[in-house]
């Protein structure tokens, strides 16, 4: 259904066939009907009832943990959850998931899923739109959080993506997204444990440290969630966050080695990249991780939500990913970025629209200097003890901030 078609080597279609051959088929259909049943709560958008709708889906009340698709979006316990919901149904856009390329794994006391969607967005260019685009651009270029320099760019970004001219008056997108969870059964039904919601970015994540102290302010908030919980972290937990962070990242070598200590067996282990890609067995993970050679990795011990649910435990953490990129590196990967154009299979309109829109992106990180930090957030999956834990399911993601037209290619339906 959202399939995309440019796939990065050992990528998968959703379709892991590891997953499908050790899950049990009653399990399995329990799973997906879970699964339909929460996309019918969030098209039938029953905002009143939130409440009963964080406790059917999630565990006893404080014992659960969400992450919505921005930063400050870390929510404990059902009540919490429930604000999360009550704003998606009131604001969020249309959610489909697609059930036939939904990863399952089923353990003896608990499972983990991973399943791409989409987001449906409506843009148009009436005079309501364009008021609602002078207002943004006045209100960023008030901002004196940000530098004046950034202010200009991130309104000619902006506008490089409002302004083109397009084929219809309306026109409907349906922005990719992932959901993962863990679950065990409470009164004999399937209920999350912890679970998150990703989108990707545009050429570059959408928050930037350098870009405004709010964001660093939102992150702060939502790390002081987590550490008022306070919930004890496992010692193996804090290992294998440990080893993660500094075995996959700033590393210039061969990532197989690490991949299998930190992973479980080839073929039973999946990462969900930050563009919402899943990559599954050691060589597709480290052709994600690979990307991120010339970044390094910090992940908060302190602000850390772990817990064992069933067979299975599972985290859910922040950290920042720091990279330095000056002009001229900026410059050259949009120019191979240019290039690729040539190759792809659009009309001058929407390639002009992309050349513009990368230029503008370039532009605006250049505005904030060559240090890069970005916030992400990390929750998995893991099975076995002490020494022997393993992940199984990685999710890592940036926050989502700007919905814009255009902004990331759509999923396909």
């Amino acid at each position: 259904m959202y399939n995309d078609n440019e796939k990065a080597p050992g990528e998968t279609a959703f379709a892991a066939s590891c997953a499908q051959e050790s899950a049990c088929e009653k399990e399995r259909a329990e799973l997906l009907d879970l699964l339909a049943r929460f996309e019918a709560g969030y098209a039938k958008r029953d905002w009143e009832h939130a409440n009963e709708f964080a406790r059917a889906f999630f565990t006893a009340k404080e014992t659960a943990v969400a992450l919505g698709t921005g930063t400050g979006e870390l929510f404990v316990g059902t009540d919490e959850i429930a604000s999360l919901i009550e704003s998606d149904f009131r604001y969020w856009g249309d959610m489909r998931l697609s059930f036939n390329d939904a990863v399952i794994r089923v353990h003896e006391r608990g499972a983990w899923v991973a399943v791409p969607g989409a987001v449906r967005y409506v843009y148009d260019s009436s005079e309501r739109a364009m008021a609602n685009l002078r207002r943004f651009v006045e209100g960023v270029l008030k901002d004196e959080m940000r530098a004046p320099l950034n202010r200009a760019a991130l309104v000619n970004w902006a506008l490089s993506l409002a302004l083109h001219a397009r084929e219809k008056d309306e026109r409907v997108q349906w922005t990719p997204m992932h959901l993962s969870g863990v679950l065990v059964k409470e009164d004999g039904a399937w209920k999350f444990a912890c679970m998150q919601f990703s989108m990707p970015g545009g050429d570059f994540p959408d928050e930037r440290f350098e870009y405004t102290p709010a964001h660093k302010a939102d992150f702060d908030k939502q790390n002081e969630r987590a550490k008022s919980a306070g919930w004890p972290v496992p010692p193996e937990a804090e290992a294998l966050l440990d080893d993660f962070g500094t075995g996959l990242f700033a590393q210039q070598g061969d990532l197989r080695e690490p991949i299998g200590r930190l992973f479980a067996a080839r073929g039973e282990c999946a990462a969900l990249g930050t563009e919402s890609r899943l990559f599954s067995g050691y060589d597709g993970i480290a052709s994600f991780f690979e990307a991120y050679g010339d970044c390094t990795l910090a992940l908060s011990r302190e602000h850390t939500l772990a817990r064992r649910s069933g067979d299975l435990l599972w985290i859910v953490t922040s950290g920042t990913l720091t990279r330095r990129m000056d002009a001229a590196a900026l410059a050259d990967r949009a120019a191979k970025e240019l290039l690729c154009l040539r190759e792809c299979d659009m009309n001058d309109a929407r390639a002009l629209l992309r050349a513009h829109a990368l230029c503008s992106a370039v532009l605006m990180e250049a505005s904030s200097g060559e240090t890069f930090t970005w916030p992400v957030r990390l929750s998995a999956a893991a099975s076995g003890s002490g020494g022997a834990l393993r992940l199984e399911l990685a999710h890592f993601s940036f926050p989502f901030y700007w919905i814009m037209e255009d902004k990331i290619a759509p999923a396909e339906r």
